[in-house]
Order: C-alpha cells, then structure tokens, then sequence
C-alpha cells in the first residue's frame, strides 16, 4: 500500500467521514490489491460510490498531498491516474501547473470555469482548447495550489491502460462496499445515468412522504372527528341531566368550533333549546322565558335540524309548559291588574305556538288534550278577570246609591251583578254592602200600619167532581220513605209520596195561587206554606193530609214568604215586614 493511500486512509478515520465498517473493508481491499492505488483512484471511487462529495474528495486529497508531494518519479504516473491533459505550453513552470483527478463523466464545453483555491496573485496564461474525444472522460472540479497557473478548460483523455485499472479495482471493492454502483467503464460524453438506488430512495422518500401525509390526515380527522363526537355527547349527557345552562355553553362551544360540521345545525336548535329550559323550568316568573323565546327563536327558524320531528316536538313540549306556568301563575296572583298582564303576555306565547315555523300540525295534534285544557283555563282566567273588573265597578256604584240612602238602587246593581256572576251572592264584599243597607232599612224602618187577621176557610172551595190521574213508572226509593213531596199543579197542590210515588191528597186552592210550596222546616213530612200574593193570603197546609192548618190575610199583595227557625217572614209589595208564628199563624211584630 502507498504511504499516500494510507494517509489518506487514515485521513478519513480522523474526520469520521465514514462508518467503522467501511473503513475496514476499505483498508482489507486495499490491501489485498495487486495495483497500486493512489489517494486520487481511491477518493473518486468513494465519490462514484457516493460515500463521499466531490468537495470532501478534492480536500481530501489536497491535505495528503501538503504532506506527501508527488515525486519526480510519480508524476507521469500520477497524471495517467487522474486523466491529465498534457500541457500545451512547455515553456510554462512546472510549479504553475494544477494538480487534477479524475471526478466524473461529464459533458463540457469551452465555457467551463475551473474552481480557484488561493489567494496569491496568478496569471492567467490563455491556452488552446483540447478538442474532445468521443467517450472521453472530463473532469469538473480542478484544485489550484498557490502560485498556479489557471486554465479556462481542462479535458482529460484518460489511457486505456487506467481505466482497464480503474475497473480492476472497482471489481475487487464491489465485494466489499455494498454501496458501490456500477459505471460505464469507459469515457463518454454522454449526461450521466443516475444509479438505481437514487431513483429507489427518491422512489422511497415519495412513499414515505405520501404514506406520513395520509396518516396526518387521518390523525388529524380522527382529534377533530373525535373531539367533535366528545363534545356532542358531553353536551347531551348535560342536556338530559337537566343542567341547561352548561348545556347550552357546551353545545354554543360546538357549533362555533366546528363551522362546517354536520351537527352544526342541530348544535344550534339544542343551544337555544336549552337556554329555553333554562329560563322555563329554572325560574318562577314565565315571563322570564316568553322573553328568552322571542328573543331566540326567530335565530333558528330557518335551521336544517328544526324540521326534525324530534327536534320540533321538544320545542312544541317547551312552550306548551310555558303556556301552562302562565295560568298557574295568574290562579295564584292575587291583584286583577297582575293577573290581567300576565294573560296579555300569555297571548304573545300563543303566537309562537301557532306559528307552523316553530310548532307543527303533528305536534299540535299531539298536544291537543293539554292545549285544550290550557285554552279552557286562560277563558276561565280571562272570564274571572272580567267578573273582578265588574265587581269593582258595581262597588263603586252601590257605595255611591248607598250614601245617598237609596237602598233598592243597591240592591238592583247587586241583582244584576249577581245574574251574571252567581257566586258574587257570596262575596264578602258584597256582603259588606247587603249588610249596611240592612241598617240603612232598618234605620228607615217605621211601625206598620197593616191589621192582619186570621181567616178560617182562606182557601175557595173546589167546585165539581175529583178526578185524578196519575202515571207511576219505575222502582220504588227506599230512602225517601216517610217523606212528603209538594208540588202545585193547575191550582192544586198535590201531596205524592217520596218512596213510592204515589198520590197522598189534593187541595185545589184556586188558580190565582202561582208560588211554590215552601217547607216550614227540613224535617221529612214537614208542613208546607202556600200563597196568594194577589190577595194578600198566606197558608200552612198538613204535608200528610192536605188539610189547611191556619190561614193569614194580609189586606195587601204580598211576596213568597220565607221560613227562619219557626219564623216566617212576609214582606209586601208596599214595603211592610212582619213577622209570623209558623206553628200558630199569629203576628209576632210587624
């Protein structure tokens, strides 16, 4: 082995340019071989065999011959190896001369600038330019030592003899390096073809690149996707948990990170569903969610996912149980003027129920039996808002007819407000003005003038014959046995029998007599009084026997009298008031 070769060797152990186990292999083929191998044959086989760069080749070589110059005896040789061109101008220095190796086949043309390595001042000598030949080997790289002479164009015609050498060798290193590619062994001029392995790794890398960007994509789509379908799910577990409020923030989230993605429609019915609920089911005041719904909905009513069936049903289920707060609310206001705008806004609500955007024909159907019973109460509610107002205003009327001591005015405001409304006879502040128009009656009050007398035959007696025909039909009822029913028929008054049905008595007590038969008591087979308001008659008849207990003429047109503990109480047409014995008939005060 030449010193040169093992320097340079040993070169590139110092600088790690190559792995362990090609430098061993290296130094066993070099070794082993029979020619003589110089640093510039072993560098451009490294180059050729791409474990090293034509720059880190060219240094190499320069560093090892600083050290160990060619001798005079080497130079020819030395030239065969690296394909010198033989110098044109014999006249020129030998130390002018640049030292060149054979880098690679390339085409090149007259043009070509050599690379220049020093900063000493050169001349340029102008030399002819070597024409090339077919197959030739050109170099590409030419170091220059300091002081050289620069040529424009080197080309080198290398022997036949060393490329003949050059393949020897490549043969010996093949077996070893199993990186080393095989090249034309002769000089062309030809573009140089490109080893099999750089279109394997160009052909790899491509793969490697395509097969990384489709796992991106799919990384990518799988978080996204993913973290799209945890949201969703997080957002309806909140949902049907009843915590709107962090749903609603939670579905908001979605449909703002994820525009584009196919929940984001029904994303954004759900955020607003539950901001709904919220405002709905977690606060009193229902007029809290009229206004979240007017204020959401219209935002919606052309969303995709509203059309949904479901969707559409939860909404309808959310304003039909705001409509139902809002007559629970008015039942339990007390003030009409609450009452009055709650149903107002009531009426806002019904609008979006009856809106087909928000509330279809299926669901309404669906929820007829509930919207009916909430239409029913808002009428109730509206009719006794109407009944209160009325009230109010028959008040006012009666206090003023009061103050001026007009007592049958009163009563006849309360007559009418009564027929409208029956259960205002109960009102206890109607009973207020009943009572202080009592005492003004009775402050008005004065002794009466009227004689009354008892009469022993009051009743006209029935001309003719009897005849009665009765129809019975049915079953007996055992538990009105023992009990008289009364009843007046044509001017008669007939006793029937409360179990049976059948016709105890009849008293013809003229035509005239048009009042029904008052009981004297609640007990069963309890006597009966009967009038003449026209004359003025008043009298008790036997529920068992028809017969006519006591008779009182009053001497003026009298009204149906009324019974209070044993008490009876007629008042006339004129305004007198007196007062009866029920058992006897006699005057107790009047």
């Amino acid at each position: 082995m030449r010193p040169q070769a093992k320097q340079f060797i040993e070169l590139l152990v110092s600088k790690q340019l190559l792995a362990p186990e090609i430098v061993e292999e290296l130094k066993r083929q070099v070794e082993e071989s029979k020619s003589k191998l110089s640093p510039e044959l072993i560098a451009k086989l490294l180059v050729d065999n791409g474990h090293l760069t034509k720059f880190q080749a060219t240094k190499l070589v320069a560093e090892v011959r600083e050290e160990h110059p060619v001798a005079d005896g080497e130079a020819e040789e030395v030239d065969e190896e690296l394909g010198f061109a033989e110098d044109v101008d014999s006249e020129s220095d030998d130390s002018n001369v640049a030292e060149v190796f054979v880098d690679d086949v390339v085409d090149v043309s007259s043009e070509d600038v050599v690379d220049v390595v020093a900063d000493a001042e050169v001349e340029v000598q102008a030399v002819d330019v070597v024409t090339p030949v077919a197959d030739a080997e050109v170099t590409e790289a030419v170091e220059v030592i300091d002081g050289a002479e620069i040529v424009d164009v080197v080309e080198s015609v290398p022997d036949v003899e060393v490329a003949d050498e050059v393949e020897a060798i490549e043969e010996d290193f093949g077996s070893g390096l199993s990186s080393v590619s095989t090249r034309a062994k002769r000089p062309s001029t030809k573009e140089p073809q490109k080893s099999a392995f750089d279109s394997f790794r160009i052909f790899g890398v491509g793969l490697i690149l395509a097969l990384v960007l489709v796992a991106l994509v799919f990384l990518v789509r799988f978080f996204v996707v993913g973290s799209a379908d945890k949201r969703l799910e997080a957002a309806k577990d909140s949902y049907e948990g009843r915590q709107y409020a962090q749903a609603a923030e939670q579905y908001t989230d979605f449909y703002k990170s994820f525009p584009g993605h196919e929940k984001e429609s029904f994303a954004k019915v759900r955020a607003v569903l539950a901001e709904l609920r919220q405002a709905s089911e977690k606060i009193p005041d229902p007029t809290k969610g009229l206004e979240k719904a007017l204020e959401l909905l219209p935002g919606i009513a052309s969303e995709e996912a509203l059309s949904d069936d479901t969707q559409r049903s939860d909404l309808a289920g959310v304003l039909i149980n705001l409509a139902g707060k809002f007559t629970e609310r008015a039942d339990s206001s007390d003030p009409t003027s609450e009452r009055k705008r709650l149903m107002a806004e009531m009426s806002k609500l019904l609008d979006l129920i009856n809106d087909g955007r928000y509330v279809g024909k299926a669901q309404q159907k669906q929820q007829e039996p509930t919207l009916n019973r909430i239409f029913e109460d808002r009428k109730r509610i509206l009719r006794e808002i109407g009944r209160d107002e009325q009230l109010a205003a028959a008040l006012v009327e009666i206090d003023g007819l009061l103050a001026k001591k007009d007592v049958p005015g009163a009563y006849a405001v309360r007559k009418q407000l009564t027929s409208a409304y029956p259960l205002l006879a109960t009102n206890g502040q109607m009973r207020q003005r009943v009572a202080q128009a009592s005492q003004i009656q009775q402050a008005l009050a004065q002794p009466s003038d009227l004689v009354p007398e008892i009469v022993a035959e009051p009743i006209e007696p029935e001309k003719g014959g009897r005849i009665v025909l009765a129809n019975r039909f049915g079953s007996s009822v055992p538990s009105l046995s023992g009990r008289v029913i009364t009843v007046r028929v044509k001017g008669s008054i007939y006793g029937i029998d409360g179990e049976n049905g059948g016709v105890l008595w009849r008293k013809f007590i003229g035509r005239s007599f048009r009042s029904t038969p008052v009981p004297v008591s609640d007990q069963p087979g309890a006597d009966v009084l009967v009038t003449d308001p026209e004359q003025g008659l008043i009298s008790r008849v036997a529920a068992k026997t028809g017969d006519v207990a006591w008779s009182m003429r009053l001497g003026t047109q009298v009204f149906a009298p009324t019974v209070e503990s044993e008490e009876v109480l007629a008042a006339t047409f004129d305004g007198n008031v007196l007062s009866l014995d029920a058992a006897a008939g006699q005057v107790r005060w009047g």
